[in-house]
């Protein structure tokens, strides 16, 4: 009898907890990013029930339809910003965290999709402006903070797009500009294999990883019958 409560009371609060409910498993404001505003991607994805999942989706119908605007500085957008922007490169598997990032930085590849991939790739050890902190080529270690040539090689230490427009610095193991798609100095220079040939290298790794870890995974053979159960045992 829902404690003597009233139907018209216990609808009320029914309604209240349907509402917190949707707010907690599925935030507007996460969802209208991630452009899940269809109920079969909220049900997937936020694993409501149909019903339940068709209502947020009504719901969120209603606030695009009237511009509702997402405050980018607010603390649950701040709190989700790496998983909105989660981006994953069918292509070579990599990848990383960008809000505008058109391009594969290892790749170059322009169809990005949203989640995690299975691949990460290595890069050169930079300092915050993308410089390096040791030559990538002959390996000289004295490199002054400001340094854009190497005093040994001559090599060009910065990581940033060829492109002189664009000028982006991209990650310390990009291959191409996430912005414009050029090559980056670091792969201009060779300083950076192509990544298939890494990729086959991190596969082959991996697997002998996986073999070293299940080849000693062996069981322990214990005779019981040696053990004399009038002393205690020590674990």
């Amino acid at each position: 009898n829902r404690g003597g409560l009233k139907k018209s009371v216990y609808e009320i609060l029914e309604s209240e907890a349907n509402i917190f409910a949707s707010e907690i498993l599925s935030p507007y404001q996460v969802l209208i990013c991630l452009n899940w505003t269809n109920y079969k991607s909220i049900q997937i994805h936020c694993g409501l029930s149909t019903a339940a999942a068709k209502t947020r989706a009504s719901q969120i119908f209603d606030l695009m339809l009237n511009n509702v605007y997402i405050d980018e500085n607010c603390v649950l957008y701040q709190n989700f910003y790496e998983f909105i922007h989660t981006k994953h490169c069918p292509q070579c598997g990599y990848f990383f965290v960008s809000k505008n990032a058109k391009y594969c930085p290892i790749c170059g590849n322009k169809k990005l999709i949203w989640g995690e991939g299975c691949m990460k790739y290595k890069g050169i050890a930079t300092d915050e402006n993308g410089m390096a902190l040791i030559c990538p080529k002959c390996g000289n270690e004295e490199v002054n903070k400001g340094d854009k040539y190497c005093k040994i090689c001559g090599a060009y230490l910065i990581q940033m797009c060829t492109n002189e427009s664009c000028k982006y610095k991209p990650a310390n193991n990009a291959r191409y500009c996430p912005k414009c798609g050029s090559i980056t100095t670091f792969f201009e220079q060779d300083f950076l294999i192509p990544w298939e040939k890494e990729k086959k290298e991190l596969e082959a790794q991996n697997k002998k990883l996986r073999n070293k870890i299940e080849d000693a995974d062996v069981d322990l053979d214990f005779n019981f019958e040696e053990i004399d159960s009038k002393e205690p045992v020590p674990f």
